[in-house]
């Protein structure tokens, strides 16, 4: 037996082993019941669902409005990125902002839903943006992209939110902090007034904290599409090379995508998810066979403001 076959044999699951015996390509294999408990149970860290959380820990203030229909008064400055979506507004400068050690793990990440790199402050901006990234409900999200003003114990003041995003249903600012900085008695008094102030303008706004995009059942998926995002297609051509194949495959399960007749890898499918091609629901359940295959943003344009 040669050194190739005993490693396929040896890291290989038993149904795709035996495809790559007979000379078959391995991302055409059928994937099973037990092809899929033995893939879940050596990435997934739990499939344990996260206890309710706690009354209070989501805040959430939706607009009423429309952002069309709304002057943007609040609106001091943007980048000129979002600047389509406050015509008037004054364009701030690009300059990166001093990052403090203090506010943990830092990092950058590729969006195409940011449209270029994206530099994050903490640890948790960063799940939050790949939260967003593979969030099949949103079309684009921008890193602290505007500056806002509202009036706080008699005060006017100014407020850089950490991101802006972009849904079928509107625009939502959203503000990333750990549950305890979240909680604190002076950010619990700010919070309805900046939301009064942005919904007044036709815009969402929500608190979101590590109870949310770390939930154990939603951090998994997104952590499990990320570590199988990259295949034998070059990035700057997977939309291209896969955008004719993927369209038929919304609405069917992951079982039925990876068959043998679809022809399509892993690897293919969580690039397509990562690039905005298909989606999941990402709170549902831990990803299977069973997994519904949705529509990705790329597919939906004509539904984005």
């Amino acid at each position: 037996m040669s050194a190739s076959l005993l490693v396929s044999l040896l890291i290989l699951p038993p149904q795709r082993a035996a495809c790559r015996r007979g000379g078959q390509d391995s991302s055409m294999a059928v994937w099973t019941a037990e092809h899929w408990g033995h893939e879940l149970s050596r990435t997934l860290p739990s499939t344990r669902r996260a206890p309710p959380p706690v009354p209070g820990l989501e805040r959430y203030w939706p607009a009423v409005d429309s952002w069309r229909h709304r002057k943007a008064a609040c609106i001091v400055e943007c980048k000129s990125e979002v600047e389509r979506f406050f015509p008037g507004i004054h364009v701030a400068r690009s300059a990166r902002k001093s990052r403090s050690i203090k506010r943990g793990r830092q990092g950058r990440m590729r969006s195409w839903k940011a449209g270029g790199i994206v530099h994050l402050s903490s640890g948790l901006e960063l799940d939050h943006a790949w939260d967003c990234e593979l969030d099949g409900g949103v079309s684009q999200f921008f890193v602290q992209p505007l500056t806002v003003k509202y009036v706080f114990e008699g005060k006017t003041r100014t407020h850089c939110p950490d991101a802006l995003i972009v849904a079928a249903d509107g625009l939502e600012v959203r503000e990333v902090k750990l549950g305890e900085e979240a909680s604190l008695p002076e950010n619990e008094k700010r919070w309805p007034i900046i939301a009064e102030t942005l919904n007044a303008a036709g815009i969402s706004f929500r608190v979101v904290t590590e109870h949310t995009i770390r939930e154990p059942i939603r951090k998994g998926n997104v952590e499990y599409i990320r570590r199988r995002r990259r295949c034998d297609v070059a990035p700057e051509h997977i939309v291209e090379a896969l955008g004719h194949r993927t369209r038929r495959f919304v609405g069917q399960s992951a079982s039925q995508v990876l068959s043998a007749e679809n022809g399509l890898s892993v690897q293919e499918l969580c690039a397509a998810i990562r690039w905005g091609l298909l989606a999941i629901d990402l709170d549902l359940a831990p990803i299977d066979g069973r997994t519904v295959i949705l529509a990705g943003p790329r597919l939906m344009k004509g539904d984005t403001p």
